[in-house]
């Protein structure tokens, strides 16, 4: 199920350097996963991107790629109710309250920007 931005599950995430030791821990995990995705063909609709935090975000701030003259530039950005941003990294969880696995967005991409509206027309 699609869940809607949370800031909470965003501030749950760990820090780069923990995530990334975590990430060596699991090479094997990983290796694994990769397989499945390739056994699946679906390793070209399909990544996996290691979950990290830079710093904090606000409760009303929101985690926004912007593409400008092919420079991407990833900023906090309040949140608002605005048909321009789309998310494009999900983290798996739980929903205990369902009973089921849930996608919930992290980041998100500003659709207005040149780049983004060429890829998207490409589609």
């Amino acid at each position: 199920m699609e869940e809607i931005y949370n800031h909470r599950i965003f501030h749950e995430l760990k820090g780069f350097s923990l995530a990334q030791k975590r990430l060596n821990e699991s090479k094997e995990k990983l290796l694994e996963l990769g397989s499945v995705i390739c056994r699946h063909k679906l390793h070209k609709i399909v990544g996996i991107s290691l979950l990290h935090k830079h710093f904090d975000l606000q409760p009303n701030e929101r985690l926004v790629r912007k593409s400008i003259d092919n420079i991407h530039y990833v900023r906090p950005q309040i949140q608002e109710s605005c048909d321009c941003l789309i998310p494009y990294l999900w983290k798996v969880g739980q929903n205990y309250s369902l009973g089921q696995w849930s996608y919930y967005p992290l980041e998100f991409v500003d659709i207005t920007s040149i780049e983004v509206k060429i890829y998207l027309n490409l589609l």
